[in-house]
């Protein structure tokens, strides 16, 4: 067979067996093994993907907009724990609907100000110099960010095709596990516990969360232990921005 013909195959039966392992995946643990198996080979060490958040939201509401986190810890907690979200120039341009576009190939006067460049300076700090984000359209109308990211990425027209295809497999597989957890989330957690989540997403703290119930703070403490149990949260934060982004709380 001619080398010509044995690609478009070999091509296929890889994007065959990626979308079968996506089908199969059963956590947001899954989908990031699977995405980074793929776009390793072009230099991405992480990647990220989340629903654009409306101006002004909190930490937390703008955590609960994220599909998928694979990004080194700490740059996550600074990032989000700092506000970039509102210096960020690939956050623009995917509001802008650019098409799929390299970090290194965003405009200089997307980078004027000092906060802009901080926060690429600062990612390339943790790893992530160059990567390769795109805008994502769901078919409710959500406008979705995905970025692939590592030291260097090296692409060419038809790799990030390729890419473009596996991050809509992967946030298709993200919603639909999302959709599928809200339901089982919903079907466990009391209106009571979701009454003191909220009231912790809201600021109050449990002794104020126990106050505005009617109840002790050892009811408030266990309330929200009973959902970090649920949710598999590891802290309050988490399980508030778990249930936002299944939708059990704002």
């Amino acid at each position: 067979m001619p080398l010509a013909d044995a690609i478009p195959a070999k091509a296929l039966e890889q994007t065959t067996d990626l979308i079968a392992a996506m089908e199969r995946a059963q956590s947001e643990f899954d989908i990031l093994n699977i995405v980074l198996s793929y776009s390793g080979r072009f230099g991405a060490t992480s990647i990220f993907a989340g629903v654009m958040p409306d101006a002004g939201q909190s930490r937390q509401q703008q955590m609960g907009h994220v599909l998928l986190n694979g990004l080194p810890a700490e740059w996550a907690l600074r990032y989000f724990d700092g506000g970039y979200l509102l210096h960020d120039p690939t956050i623009r341009m995917v509001r802008e609907q650019h098409a799929p576009f390299l970090w290194r190939e965003i405009e200089a006067s997307r980078m004027q100000s000092s906060a802009s460049r901080a926060v690429m300076d600062e990612a390339g700090d943790f790893g992530l110099r160059d990567g390769l984000t795109l805008s994502l359209r769901t078919l409710e109308g959500s406008l979705i960010g995905f970025s692939f990211a590592g030291e260097h990425i090296e692409l060419c027209d038809q790799d990030r095709d390729a890419l473009r295809l596996v991050a809509t497999f992967a946030v298709g597989r993200a919603l639909q596990l999302r959709s599928s957890n809200r339901f089982a989330a919903q079907a466990t957690i009391t209106s009571r516990e979701r009454q003191a989540l909220q009231l912790a997403a809201d600021g109050l703290r449990d002794q104020e969360i126990a106050l505005r119930m009617g109840i002790s703070r050892h009811g408030a403490e266990k309330h929200l232990r009973s959902v970090r149990e649920k949710l598999q949260a590891k802290n309050t934060i988490k399980a508030i921005a778990i249930s936002m982004r299944l939708g059990i709380i704002r």
